[in-house]
């Protein structure tokens, strides 16, 4: 088992983080002790405490970490952006293995 490690280097020019731009995406190939060590999972400490996904976030950021819900027979957009079909993301929101991103209408965390 891996761990995909993605990472949104955002900037903004107030002071209050408002409005971030993202400026730099890096995706590295699984590495599941980097992952490990980098978070606090299997209850021990890790590099960087957990504190959920950002608000406010970039596009890029919104974009890498949710998936658009789509009509289970739509392939057009399905082939366009990362998306999960109607009945998985019910069943994802269900299950507690997504929640809904009341930033971006109509995206759900990605389950896995």
């Amino acid at each position: 088992m891996g761990a995909d490690i993605h990472l949104v280097v955002e900037a903004s020019d107030t002071e209050q983080f408002v409005a971030p731009q993202a400026i730099a995406f890096f995706e590295w190939p699984r590495h599941s002790s980097l992952f490990n060590a980098m978070n606090n999972r299997h209850g021990r400490d890790g590099l960087v405490a957990a504190r959920g996904f950002p608000e406010p976030a970039s596009a890029m950021a919104n974009f890498h970490y949710g998936l658009n819900i789509i009509d289970d027979d739509d392939m057009d957009s399905a082939l366009a952006m990362p998306s999960i079909a109607r009945s998985e993301a019910d069943e994802a929101l269900r299950t507690g293995e997504s929640h809904p991103l009341v930033y971006r209408r109509d995206f759900i965390s990605a389950p896995h």
